[in-house]
């Protein structure tokens, strides 16, 4: 029983040496002047973020990306690669693969001056003999 008590009161005062250590000796010490001040970031539209790229020197780029969402019951678990170019002229490719609701997901997609692609990518089976 007394060691508990001991165990308790090192425990007590680890904590108080601690706070002390930090400079605050309770959370409600904190004054206005030593709290930190938080100025709230403005959410950017979607047309500015679509804009960062041309107006950035970022000329090429290449990716990974992975998502997993799920929706009204259904899940998409959904991996791919691909490249994009912000200059001279702006196009994209992706290949993504995964499960969609189930179902398995294997595509291309290219988009170049305004013209968007997409191929379904076939998974060839080698025929055994």
């Amino acid at each position: 029983m007394a060691c508990r008590m001991l165990v308790r009161l090192l425990l007590v005062a680890a904590g108080l040496l601690l706070a002390v250590a930090c400079g605050q000796a309770s959370p409600s010490a904190a004054t206005a002047s030593t709290r930190p001040t938080i100025t709230a970031t403005p959410t950017p539209t979607a047309a500015e973020i679509l804009a960062k790229p041309a107006l950035s020197a970022m000329k090429d780029m290449h990716f990974t990306a992975s998502v997993r969402a799920t929706s009204g019951g259904q899940t998409a678990e959904l991996t791919g690669e691909g490249d994009m170019v912000v200059k001279p002229s702006s196009a994209f490719r992706l290949k993504v693969q995964g499960v969609v609701g189930g179902a398995s997901v294997s595509q291309e997609i290219i988009t170049k001056g305004g013209i968007e692609l997409l191929r379904s990518l076939a998974h060839k089976v080698k025929a055994q003999s």
